[in-house]
């Protein structure tokens, strides 16, 4: 049987936020697009932050938890990349709580435009609210970024694609 591709890699910059680590991850591990794995860097955490995603690892096969000393969320970042195998990449913070569906509508718009990003907006939200999330796309070649977004702040990039910001 073939392996399935690595749709999404969905990287997690952590340091100690133990508050809300395990409601930010579950959102990914729930997304209704499977294909995807999840690379949790864990920057030295001195609260339960490290705990909770070894845990967390420990019931989804496509979880990754690097544990290393604390060098910042940007080289979390570059770590998390250096060791993706999706075709798209994509951040959430450890405080973060995404819709459902996300993954699957930023995949699926990124693939019927043949886009090297798409960007979507947000909503801040409590804990106890339900919320849908409102999607803004913005595409990219290797020219230009067209539709620029309100307030970007979660995006899906094709990693050999080129992103020129207007």
């Amino acid at each position: 049987m073939e392996a399935k591709e690595t749709k999404v890699s969905i990287i997690f910059p952590i340091y100690n936020n133990d508050n809300y680590i395990e409601r930010a991850i579950r959102s990914v591990m729930n997304q209704t697009l499977k294909d995807i794995e999840l690379i949790l860097i864990d920057d030295g955490s001195t609260d339960r932050a490290s705990e909770i995603c070894d845990q967390l690892a420990a019931e989804d096969s496509r979880i990754q938890v690097i544990h290393k000393k604390n060098e910042g969320s940007a080289a979390g970042r570059n770590q998390g990349i250096d060791l993706a195998h999706g075709e798209y990449i994509a951040f959430v913070e450890s405080d973060d709580c995404v819709a459902l569906d996300m993954y699957e509508k930023l995949y699926r718009r990124a693939k019927e435009t043949d886009a090297d990003i798409v960007k979507c907006g947000f909503y801040f939200c409590e804990a106890d609210k339900k919320y849908e999330a409102k999607f803004f796309y913005q595409i990219a070649d290797d020219k230009e970024v067209f539709a620029p977004v309100e307030k970007p702040d979660i995006f899906l990039y094709h990693p050999k694609g080129r992103i020129t910001y207007i």
